[in-house]
């Protein structure tokens, strides 16, 4: 019988070589694709989740100049253009970046709606806790429409 192994780190590996081919594959952990979260997830939801895990391990895509150092590779963008390449298609691409922020896999660490720049991401060990108590969705770390919708303002009334 061979050995089991258990991934310590959730989320991505790093790419591998196959056959001497430059063509970089993605390994996903069993507990992430055994997840609750990942479960969540439509067809398209988990192609952008793994084209956003792609950015995390090929070096040509461009990162946060903000985030230069040790994690830079924790922190991207993913521009709606990127997206349409992919397949994606755009006015779609908003409803799969909040349910990948929704379900914990990925975080807005600045939305760039209001200012018309490059939202910028993280990637999240949330989804390990979703659907459980300890699962949380802290305001700082979604887009402007998901804080709208788990932190509505309350409405004044004209007196």
């Amino acid at each position: 019988m061979g050995k089991k192994h258990k991934s310590t780190l959730p989320g991505p590996k790093a790419p591998y070589k196959w056959a001497g081919k430059s063509n970089s594959f993605i390994t996903i952990s069993d507990d992430l694709l055994r997840s609750q979260a990942y479960k969540e997830l439509s067809k398209n939801e988990v192609t952008l989740l793994m084209f956003c895990y792609e950015q995390e391990i090929r070096s040509e895509y461009e990162r946060p100049p903000e985030f230069k150092g040790e994690h830079e590779r924790e922190y991207f963008y993913f521009p709606r253009a990127l997206a349409n390449q992919h397949g994606i298609k755009p006015n779609r691409f908003s409803d799969y970046i909040d349910k990948l922020i929704d379900v914990g896999f990925i975080d807005c660490v600045r939305s760039g709606k209001s200012s018309r720049t490059k939202s910028i991401y993280r990637y999240s060990s949330r989804w390990i806790h979703y659907g459980s108590p300890n699962f949380q969705r802290p305001a700082n770390c979604l887009t402007t429409s998901l804080v709208k919708k788990y932190y509505p303002q309350p409405h004044m009334e004209n007196s």
